[in-house]
């Protein structure tokens, strides 16, 4: 039995006096169908084809859909028992979504590659002064670290999903530095992990859907990999295993932990890494791609089995 229930006649507790000219509601469906869009055309086509002015567009009005829901009233303490928003998540989820539009605005403008990475640092700052703000004793918890489970969840499972979860927000963060393609599709897990607390709110999931979606909305990121060249596959890799293997394990201070790999990124780009190998295994481009096709769904298929609890009662 499937753990994503939905329970469609809580679907009319959507509707708010707090939206009464459905402003949000509106920006959301838009957002929602161009989610649909974009990721139709990348698993059809690999492109999803955000170099045009309307594309442009409508990732402004992504950012616009996460400013738009501070007409909401939200509690002012975090829900210990299920995943509902709070004014430290609103606005930390606020923050990483303006991070992935201003970073496609950068590509799509072919700035330096030095100005995702100084987004990236302002976006930490910005979310350590939101949590010094609003939780500077830390009596909420960490905003996704500490995300409540259903007791159908054994607690060592849940461990094991809540550092899933961390990992892939550093490969979130290393995707800002790969193109337009990489820099959007994280937005769908940050946009939709907020709509989908506010369908846990209004009794229409259940907790272990929310983690169950959101899980699928970090792996579908992985797919990305198709169209990344070899070179940033590996940087993007090295980075994300020095955060499992090194900096995890050693609690190292993210500045730090960031700094090292913004610095081996840098070296990438500085020594022509790309170029050298990607240039010497052009001409293995039908092999190349197969492998990445059996990488992706290994990864896939790995985590799937990991964490089918959030998927199989």
């Amino acid at each position: 039995m499937s753990t994503i229930e939905i329970h469609y006649e809580n679907l009319h507790k959507l509707n708010t006096k707090e939206d009464a000219t459905f402003f949000h509601k509106y920006l959301g469906t838009i957002c929602l169908c161009n989610f649909v869009y974009r990721f139709s055309l990348y698993f059809r086509y690999g492109n999803m084809y955000l170099d045009n002015n309307f594309a442009l567009f409508l990732i402004g009005v992504h950012g616009l859909l996460s400013i738009s829901s501070f007409i909401f009233h939200i509690p002012s303490i975090r829900n210990p028992l299920k995943p509902m928003i709070y004014p430290e998540f609103r606005l930390h989820s606020i923050v990483f979504a303006l991070r992935s539009v201003i970073v496609c605005y950068q590509y799509y403008y072919n700035c330096h590659y030095l100005y995702p990475i100084i987004t990236c640092y302002v976006t930490m700052i910005s979310a350590d002064f939101i949590t010094n703000y609003f939780n500077p004793e830390g009596k909420n918890g960490k905003t996704m670290r500490n995300m409540p489970f259903d007791s159908l969840i054994p607690s060592e499972k849940q461990k094991e999903i809540t550092k899933m979860h961390s990992i892939m927000q550093i490969g979130a963060t290393t995707y800002m530095l790969g193109d337009i393609q990489s820099a959007f599709a994280p937005l769908l897990a940050i946009q939709l992990a907020a709509f989908l607390m506010t369908l846990v709110r209004k009794s229409i999931i259940t907790t272990t859907a929310w983690h169950s979606i959101y899980s699928i909305t970090l792996w579908i990121n992985f797919c990305f990999y198709y169209t990344h060249k070899i070179s940033y596959i590996i940087i993007h890799q090295i980075m994300i295993n020095n955060y499992i293997y090194f900096f995890f394990p050693r609690r190292t201070n993210k500045y730090i932990a960031w700094s090292v790999n913004f610095a081996l990124f840098i070296f990438y780009k500085e020594i022509n890494l790309e170029e050298k190998i990607d240039d010497t295994l052009e001409k293995y481009y039908i092999v190349i791609n197969n492998l990445k096709i059996l990488f992706i769904i290994y990864i896939l298929l790995q985590y799937f089995i990991k964490f089918r609890v959030l998927f199989i009662k």
